[in-house]
């Protein structure tokens, strides 16, 4: 079953599934395409579908739409699969997931899969990022300004920017496994499952989806201006250098409790709440994926390239970002 969701990337999915059709045509399995056309549609479907016995449910869009599908899918049960054809498209470059049409048809003929794990977090199933603070509210006033969401990857930036000057730091305490940690000043907690979200951003670079822990990244205790410095290096990763004002806690449980009602996020989902409870899920999900660890050296070369080059051009961002002032 594929489940298309022709509003991903800006409208582009629509195309971009239309191009890939061809590649299906001598296809030696048999499938059904079923197009959403409002949020939460994926969900019902994918839960329709395995209750009728498909075996593999594939997205087709973005990191929203997998995330759609994953929370209707029973845990543990069945396969997905993503064909990346939306904006951000992280959980496929967290993965090394290939990019052209002949190689996304291979990994779906080819049926391998890998055992990832998901984070719970307010009772519902994650793949990729949860937070509240800084980057919920960017993502809240993304979701409520479509000139914004038309701006695709740079949509993110000027969120960001408009939510600057308006968001306000509050009190929260984070505990993680036994570990406790109170900060005055919270900016934003992020809850990772992977190193990417938000379009690339490697907001904790090492966390795995097959560890068995989250990582919890904690900006806290700066002034904007310092903020302004540090948020630039978050597509490289190199801002967790940047002790006491970012930490990285890592464990099976975790708790945020903040002093009042914040915005947040769910890989991308806005919502709003005074806190998030969390709790890995390991092995929640098979995902059709040919990773590099189980690909020929070749395909494997060519998916570090293309991350190399990714890595690259995100440090020259960065860079250019940081000119005329660093991080004390």
């Amino acid at each position: 079953m594929f489940i298309v969701n022709p509003a991903a990337g800006r409208g582009r999915c629509g195309h971009r599934w239309r191009a890939f059709l061809p590649q299906l045509a001598g296809a030696r399995f048999a499938f059904e395409v079923h197009a959403t056309t409002r949020p939460g549609e994926a969900s019902e479907v994918a839960r329709q579908a395995q209750r009728a016995g498909f075996e593999r449910i594939v997205a087709v869009g973005g990191d929203g739409t997998l995330h759609e599908v994953v929370n209707g899918v029973a845990v543990g049960q069945g396969v997905v699969g993503v064909l990346p054809f939306g904006t951000g498209n992280d959980v496929a470059r967290s993965l090394g997931l290939p990019r052209r049409a002949d190689a996304l048809f291979e990994m779906l003929a080819d049926n391998r899969t890998v055992s990832l794990d998901l984070a719970l977090v307010n009772g519902r199933r994650c793949l990729m990022a949860a937070g509240v603070g800084f980057d919920g509210d960017v993502v809240a006033r993304i979701r409520q300004h479509p000139g914004i969401q038309r701006l695709g990857k740079f949509g993110y930036a000027a969120g960001a920017c408009a939510a600057l000057f308006a968001f306000r730091p509050q009190p929260a305490r984070i505990t993680v496994d036994d570990t406790s940690l109170f900060v005055p000043r919270a900016w934003m907690i992020t809850i990772a499952n992977c190193p990417y979200y938000a379009g690339g951003m490697r907001i904790c670079p090492d966390a795995r989806w097959h560890d068995g822990l989250l990582d919890v990244c904690v900006v806290a205790d700066l002034d904007v201006g310092r903020f302004v410095r540090l948020f630039p290096l978050v597509f490289s990763g190199r801002h967790v250098r940047h002790h006491p004002y970012v930490t990285v806690l890592r464990g099976q449980r975790v708790c945020v409790q903040a002093a009042a009602a914040w915005p947040g996020h769910t890989d991308g989902e806005s919502l709003v709440a005074d806190g998030l409870r969390a709790e890995v899920m390991q092995g929640g999900v098979r995902l059709l994926a040919a990773v590099p660890d189980l690909v020929p050296r070749a395909t494997k070369a060519r998916a570090d390239e293309e991350r190399a080059d990714e890595e690259r051009i995100d440090e020259k961002r960065a860079d250019k970002q940081m000119q005329g002032g660093g991080v004390p």
